[in-house]
């Protein structure tokens, strides 16, 4: 939506000078309409239309209205987002959901992500996966006053990789192997 908040990026007459619109890469996600109006206007309607649905794909299109009587001393500020990952099948609760465990999300990356070659669910032995998920689950004390999960995977994957890469990127979290 617009950004009403805080005063300074709004103009004199109290209009918001940013939009955001969030597209979550969801099944049946159509293109995004700012997205396709700003390659219009800007003569080159193909470079995005209705084809680019992004299905599969998170991100955010951020509009700005030039207006340097509000803009001027501030500049363009940074723009950044807390995004959450995929969600992830858990056989121990059979949600899926968001989450961190490291474990759980290694079997996400094999059996339902389009980056690693296809794996059966089948193929994942399901005792072993519940016990290495409520490993990284078990409470840890990471500081006297402070307990955190043993362990999380809070990082990204590089679509430009090899599977093998990504997969070690998220079995590092754990200090984990894949057989």
């Amino acid at each position: 939506g617009r950004v009403i908040a805080p005063a300074k990026y709004l103009n004199s007459g109290g209009t918001p000078l940013f939009a955001v619109a969030t597209y979550l890469g969801g099944a049946g996600q159509v293109a995004s309409v700012e997205l396709m109006t700003a390659a219009a206007a800007a003569g080159v309607p193909n470079s995005w239309d209705a084809t680019r649905t992004g299905q599969g794909i998170c991100y955010l299109v951020v509009s700005m209205t030039a207006d340097y009587d509000a803009l001027g001393q501030l500049g363009v500020p940074n723009v950044s987002a807390l995004v959450r990952g995929v969600k992830a099948y858990d056989p121990r609760t059979g949600l899926t959901a968001w989450t961190e465990n490291p474990a759980l999300l290694a079997r996400w990356f094999l059996v339902d992500s389009i980056y690693s070659p296809p794996t059966l669910s089948g193929e994942i032995n399901d005792n072993e996966l519940v016990a290495s998920a409520n490993v990284c689950d078990e409470s840890i004390y990471v500081h006297p006053n402070y307990r955190s999960a043993r362990y999380t995977a809070n990082g990204s994957l590089n679509s430009a990789a090899s599977p093998l890469v990504n997969l070690n990127h998220i079995l590092q979290a754990m200090d984990g192997d894949a057989v």
